[in-house]
């Protein structure tokens, strides 16, 4: 019996290398001004720069 993997989609969307918008995160794991690591509903990602803040964030 073959299971069925349902994955929702997310999107990430970079702005001028200033602003990045991300949906279908589920948790982030930990953040400072070098580095955001979340995870969204297809797997772990890490963002790396300076000066790095998250501005919002909606959980649904």
């Amino acid at each position: 019996m073959q299971e069925k993997v349902q994955k929702h989609s997310h999107n990430v969307i970079m702005e001028d290398r200033k602003t990045i918008t991300v949906s279908g995160i589920t948790d982030v794991d930990s953040f400072d001004e070098k580095s955001i690591c979340l995870y969204t509903t297809l797997g772990e990602m890490v963002i790396q720069g300076k000066d790095l803040h998250i501005d919002s964030m909606s959980v649904e």
